[in-house]
């Protein structure tokens, strides 16, 4: 299961409703991202504020969302930061006793493949033989994607035929 946190409008109050359902719905993996607002979204250029104020309370529903997911048996297994988070934080990937979740760290560390489908989308191969990592990129615009679906599929085979 995952949450995000520093979404704009959302407060203690929310978070705590969200971690309510987490805990009787009880995943054996929660990961908590932290909102990140990329330099060229559609958000930054209608609000290029929007993320000062998700920045507003993110440190205090981090805390409240650890403190909760400990407390139901949750332990952290895996860190990962990117660009634009709010306050600079992380993503937190929490677990289970014995249930980390090998997937979520073989993607992290880019050691696994992953089939994308959409506008702006990236397929990852990993070819474990050469440690190596190939991306193939979707377009971008929606309309230009669906134009260009097949070609799209083709090239996602020709990637995935170099595997198997």
């Amino acid at each position: 299961m995952d949450m995000i946190l520093g979404l704009p409008g959302e407060g203690l109050e929310e978070v705590k409703n969200t971690l309510n359902w987490m805990a009787r719905l009880n995943p054996e993996n929660v990961t908590v991202h932290t909102l990140a607002i990329k330099r060229a979204s559609i958000y930054n250029e209608i609000s290029p504020d929007m993320g000062k104020h998700c920045d507003d309370m993110v440190y205090e529903t981090m805390e409240l969302t650890r403190e909760a997911l400990e407390e139901h048996g949750y332990h952290p297994y895996y860190l990962y930061r990117q660009k634009y988070m709010a306050q600079n934080l992380e993503n937190i990937g929490f677990c289970k006793k014995d249930k980390e979740c090998i997937y979520n760290i073989q993607i992290m560390e880019e050691k696994q493949s992953i089939i994308a489908f959409g506008a702006d989308s990236v397929s990852k191969v990993f070819f474990q033989e050469e440690d190596r990592l190939e991306r193939q990129h979707d377009i971008k615009d929606l309309k230009l994607y669906i134009r260009n679906i097949e070609d799209q599929i083709d090239k996602k085979l020709e990637l995935l035929s170099k595997l198997f």
